[in-house]
C-alpha cells in the first residue's frame, strides 16, 4: 500500500512540476529575446511577436486592438515612422511625391525626401504622429535620419530637428532613432544634447553586412569597420543613450557569437534572417 502511495505521489509531482519547468524554460527563452525589429511583419502574424519584450513594428498596419493585445502580453511597442524618405506604397505618397529628391539606393520603392518642407514637417508630426499615438504605441522608431548624410545642409538638419522635437513635445513618447550618425555628430557639434532628442539609437549591420550586389548575401564586416562603429556607440552609451543593434545572419553559430559580443558590450541586439524584417 505504501509503495502504491509513493508511486502515486511521484506521478502527481511529475505532472505538476514538469509544466512548471517548461514554463520557466519558456520564460528564460523569452528573456533571451528581449528585443526584435519586425517592420515588415504582416499584422496577421502578430503571434510571432509574443516571444519578445520589446518590439518595433509598423503600427500603421496594425489596429489599436492588436497593440492592446501585445500590451496584455507585457510587450512594449515602438512604431516605425519614416521621416527621411518616402515610400511609394504609402497612402500619402501622391501628396508628397513632389518633395522627393532622389532615388534611394537598393530600395526601388523609396525616394529621399525634402524634410525641410513645412508641409512634410506638419504632416509627420500632426497627422502620422497622431495616428500612431491613438493606437497607444509606447514610442516612435524614426527611420532615415541618414537623409542628412546625403543632403548635408542646415535646411535638412533643422527639418529633422523640427520633426523630432515636434513629436516629443506633442505626444511625450520616447524616441529611438535608426542610424543618423552624421546627423547626431552635427547635433553635438551644435551643442545640443543627443539625449534631449532620443532615448536610444539603432544601428544596422555592424558585425555583419549585406552585399546588395550579390543577391543580398549576408557577410561579416572586417573588424576595423566594426570597431569604428562600436567606439562611437560606446561613447553614446556612456552619455545615457540606449544602443540597439540589428544584424543579418542565417548562421546559428555566428548568431551565438554575435549575441555574446553585444551582451558583453551591454547593447541590445536583434538578428534577422531576412532584410525585410518579417
Amino acid at each position: 500500500m505504501k509503495k502504491k502511495i509513493i508511486i502515486a505521489l511521484i506521478l502527481f509531482l511529475t505532472i505538476i512540476l514538469i509544466p512548471l519547468t517548461n514554463l520557466k524554460r519558456s520564460e528564460e527563452n523569452r528573456n533571451t529575446m528581449s528585443y526584435g525589429v519586425f517592420t515588415g511583419l504582416p499584422s496577421k502574424d502578430i503571434n510571432k511577436l509574443l516571444s519578445y519584450k520589446e518590439v518595433v513594428i509598423d503600427a500603421s498596419f496594425y489596429s489599436k486592438s492588436q497593440i492592446d493585445f501585445l500590451h496584455k502580453h507585457g510587450i512594449k511597442v515602438y512604431s516605425y515612422l519614416n521621416i527621411g524618405s518616402l515610400e511609394t506604397f504609402r497612402s500619402y505618397y501622391s501628396n508628397f511625391k513632389n518633395l522627393t529628391l532622389d532615388n534611394y539606393e537598393h530600395w526601388s520603392d523609396e525616394k529621399w525626401l525634402d524634410v525641410s518642407n513645412p508641409l512634410w514637417i506638419d504632416y509627420a508630426v500632426n497627422t502620422l504622429g497622431s495616428e500612431l499615438k491613438h493606437k497607444d504605441i509606447d514610442g516612435f522608431f524614426l527611420d532615415n535620419l541618414d537623409v542628412y548624410s546625403k543632403y548635408r545642409n542646415d535646411n535638412t538638419f533643422n527639418g529633422l530637428i523640427s520633426i523630432i522635437k515636434g513629436l516629443k513635445a506633442k505626444y511625450s513618447l520616447p524616441v529611438i532613432a535608426n542610424g543618423g550618425f552624421d546627423f547626431f555628430k552635427a547635433v553635438e557639434n551644435k551643442g545640443i544634447s543627443i539625449k534631449s532628442l532620443v532615448c536610444g539609437i539603432t544601428v544596422e549591420s555592424v558585425y555583419t553586412s549585406i552585399d546588395f550586389n550579390n543577391n543580398n548575401k549576408f557577410t561579416i564586416n572586417p573588424i576595423s569597420n566594426r570597431d569604428t562603429y562600436i567606439n562611437y556607440l560606446k561613447s553614446l552609451k556612456a552619455k545615457g543613450i540606449d544602443i540597439y543593434i540589428v544584424e543579418y545572419s542565417k548562421d546559428n553559430s555566428l548568431n551565438k557569437a554575435i549575441e555574446s559580443y553585444y551582451s558583453n558590450l551591454g547593447f541590445k541586439v536583434y538578428i534577422s534572417s531576412s532584410i525585410n524584417l518579417n
